[in-house]
């Protein structure tokens, strides 16, 4: 991963958006089979060394291990490949999918939402070694509104059974209607961009910069999740962002 700053929240919130795509469409894949998900606790995205993505679905059993019932494979932009339903595999505690799975019931355990229903993705990057990183993010209800804020992001390490720390990534919450208009959040506490502000760059539409203001300096997201600092200025006056306040 990048040493900067900057290039991580892009890589990480890139990482972010392509996760909850390949899950969305998983969702959707299964649905469209009428595989049954009764009893299933979990599901976990994956992208494998090669780029190609699963997505597993399942539960968790009582020796730490998970059972998968179903998995859906997918190439490198995301395209399903092949839908693997009642597949009824068990997998050992050390398997990716049952330490996944612990995971984000953790967090899930020791978390109180305050915006509704939320999802927890489960990442390998950012955390050291036997560890993992879960983000809880509200779950989008409206198809005309995107949400940005209410989000916290999580150091877990499965294998004790510990979540050693939270971190709120906003102050704030807000529901974004889909328009053809830039946001800008004013962010006085924070630095820099964190990675779900390049996750709401990206995953929006129709597709608008965002804009993070902070007190030193601004910066612009555009909708791949580059970020470049501008003027702030300028990003202040501009008669097509909208400005939320304390970020």
């Amino acid at each position: 991963m990048p040493q900067d700053p900057l290039q991580l929240a892009t890589e990480v919130g890139r990482y972010l958006f392509a996760y909850d795509q390949a899950a969305g469409r998983a969702a959707t894949m299964l649905l469209s089979k009428e595989a049954s998900t009764e009893g299933v606790q979990a599901s976990i995205a994956r992208q494998h060394e090669d780029g190609h993505w699963t997505v597993g679905f399942g539960r968790r059993t009582g020796d730490g291990g998970f059972r998968l019932m179903h998995e859906v494979v997918m190439n490198d932009d995301r395209l399903v490949d092949e839908v693997r339903a009642g597949v009824s595999e068990r997998l050992p505690p050390e398997s990716y999918y049952a330490r996944a799975a612990r995971a984000q019931r953790l967090v899930q355990e020791n978390f109180d939402g305050e915006h509704g229903p939320y999802n927890f993705l489960v990442l390998p990057v950012g955390a050291e070694a036997g560890r993992m990183t879960v983000y809880a993010i509200p779950a989008q209800t409206d198809q005309n509104a995107y949400r940005l804020g209410g989000d916290y992001r999580f150091e877990v390490n499965p294998a004790a059974g510990e979540v050693i720390s939270r971190e709120p990534l906003h102050k704030r919450y807000y529901e974004i209607g889909k328009r053809a208009q830039g946001t800008g959040g004013t962010a006085h506490e924070a630095t820099r961009p964190v990675e779900t502000d390049v996750l709401f760059a990206t995953v929006r539409r129709p597709a608008a910069p965002h804009f993070v203001m902070t007190q030193e300096r601004t910066f612009r997201i555009a909708p791949d999740g580059t970020i470049t600092p501008v003027d702030t200025r300028t990003a202040r006056q501009r008669e097509d962002v909208r400005v939320l306040r304390g970020m």
